[in-house]
């Protein structure tokens, strides 16, 4: 045992854990849940069929093509249990794409729940239907959660290394074709590790979980489970449209931690939901992915005056989030939250159009570094080499570091504030404009506002600002609003009314869609 490098992990951590919680619920869902015991047996039951068609190879890539449920999680831990690499696939996706991310990703095995999904259309490898009849026929004394981790160490079952993959998540990429980004044991473990140090997570949680299967917010959930029982509690796709019914299943289950893009917040508060549903049990709130605007923030806070609440900062190039910050309930609301410090183990460094370290003050490129970092894009060894790049600070040996492309800058008391993307800050008469501070100040100060995207179009020299409200609003008043906030160069030309912005699959606001239209 003390010889194999894969025992502090998360997925032999997982043994303890259930043997250790056999009769807490581990998954659960509106009308079903199953216990950690029954999950530890499924698990080990189908990651033996696994190793079996592979013939104990390792470090296969094997999609799961079942919608995020107690199947997708027993998938998951499957996969990760015969030593190989899970790639969590979009079951909504159109079949090009599928085939294209199967191809790319060079899927061994594709597992879905049922014959009846036709997963021949897009991949021609094999197929691996999870039985449910099978599982119930599983010999209780082969699967006893009394054996011990020995036991399982000399039946072969480690044999990764922390550098291996654990997972592939697939992301959108310039080209038409995802990135797929190549995560490891290491990084998550060391996350996980980091978000306990820093007293953000501090023992089980009961998650209510909102992200989609192939986002890096339910890997990390899964994490939680496996490292300390925490139990995940899904949330059906189907809900996204009725906050309201959302609130109200995280208090009927008693959900004590949130992990959520700052969007379905914003719609949340537009609605003022939470003064409807009362949410005792819920004690931590983590957002992350877009900017939350503090207006919003605010209302949250005020309704949730015992809860904790951390804006995270992560790209999905590195694992989950690399910088996090305590957000006080009486943040300024006339400020942007920052995106905080780095976690433990991992260091940020500010970059000039030089490579030099930025003086204080002086906005420059975010750039990571640390056991944090992805191994890169799979099958896509120049994307990879574009980003991942050699510190330009260190000559002497060998040092990743990842260019995220986000500006940024340090405040007074050595937090990290994003500023803005590279392709969302422009030039204008002769000024450089951040979009996402005129949008932050829309909604902070101009009355009916619900949610903003300011566009430029560089060929009229024109900024468009698509609104979110419930009526249309003058746009002479709008102009004159701007007027007396913005110096003119910063004040849009062009206002467009829309009842509901346009949200993409990650649940953000559409900015491309926007952007095509002028």
């Amino acid at each position: 045992m003390k010889d194999t490098v894969y025992y502090n992990q998360l997925i032999s951590k997982f043994f303890d854990t259930a043997k250790n919680n056999q009769e807490k619920i581990a998954v659960r869902e509106i009308d079903r849940e199953i216990t950690f015991s029954k999950l530890y047996c499924e698990v080990l039951f189908l990651s033996k069929k696994i190793e079996h068609l592979l013939k104990n190879k390792r470090n296969q890539r094997i999609g799961v093509f079942i919608s995020k449920s107690i199947e997708s999680t027993v998938a998951d831990l499957a996969i990760l249990l015969s030593g190989n690499v899970f790639v969590n696939l979009d079951t909504k996706n159109p079949v090009a794409r599928l085939k294209s991310i199967c191809d790319n990703c060079c899927l061994s095995i594709v597992i879905r729940k049922s014959a009846s999904e036709n997963v021949e259309q897009f991949f021609s490898g094999d197929v691996l239907d999870y039985c449910i009849d099978d599982i119930e026929k599983i010999d209780p004394y082969d699967f006893s959660l009394n054996n011990s981790i020995d036991d399982f160490l000399n039946r072969n079952y480690f044999k990764n290394v922390d550098t291996d993959p654990f997972c592939i998540i697939n992301t959108s990429g310039s080209t038409g074709i995802p990135k797929a980004v190549a995560l490891t044991h290491k990084g998550f473990c060391d996350f996980t590790n980091a978000a306990k140090k820093s007293k953000i997570i501090d023992g089980p949680e009961i998650i209510g979980s909102l992200s989609p299967a192939y986002f890096d917010i339910y890997v990390f959930e899964l994490c939680l489970l496996m490292d300390s029982g925490s139990t995940i509690v899904i949330i059906p796709e189907n809900l996204s449209l009725f906050p309201l019914k959302i609130l109200q299943m995280l208090h009927d289950m008693s959900v004590t931690y949130i992990f959520w893009v700052p969007t379905i917040m914003v719609n949340i508060a537009n609605k003022d939901f939470l003064s409807y549903v009362n949410l005792p049990s819920l004690k931590k709130v983590w957002f992350a992915g877009e900017v939350f605007p503090t207006v919003k923030f605010r209302y949250w806070a005020d309704k949730l005056p015992k809860t904790q609440f951390v804006n995270m900062y992560g790209p999905i190039e590195i694992h989950v989030d690399c910088l996090f910050y305590i957000v006080p309930h009486d943040f300024p609301i006339d400020r942007p939250i920052p995106i905080g410090k780095p976690f433990y183990n991992t260091d940020a460094i500010i970059l000039n159009d030089d490579n030099l370290i930025t003086e204080p003050n002086e906005e420059g490129e975010l750039c990571i570094r640390g056991s944090s970092l992805a191994l890169g894009y799979f099958n896509d060894k120049k994307k990879t080499e574009s980003v991942f790049v050699q510190n330009p600070l260190n000559k002497y040996y060998p040092e990743l570091i990842y260019r995220t492309g986000d500006i940024v800058k340090l405040d007074g008391s050595g937090n990290y504030c994003f500023v803005g993307r590279k392709d969302t800050l422009v030039k204008r008469l002769g000024y450089r404009i951040e979009l996402s501070e005129i949008e932050h100040v829309a909604l902070a100060k101009i009355e009916n506002i619900k949610n903003a995207c300011v566009i430029f179009n560089e060929k009229t020299n024109d900024l468009i600002m698509y609104y979110e409200s419930a009526e249309p609003i003058d746009n002479s008043l709008l102009k004159k609003n701007f007027m007396s906030l913005f110096p003119r160069y910063m004040v849009p030309t062009k206002y467009c009314h829309c009842r509901e912005l346009l949200k993409n699959p990650n649940g953000k606001i559409d900015r491309n869609y926007y952007k095509n239209r002028e």
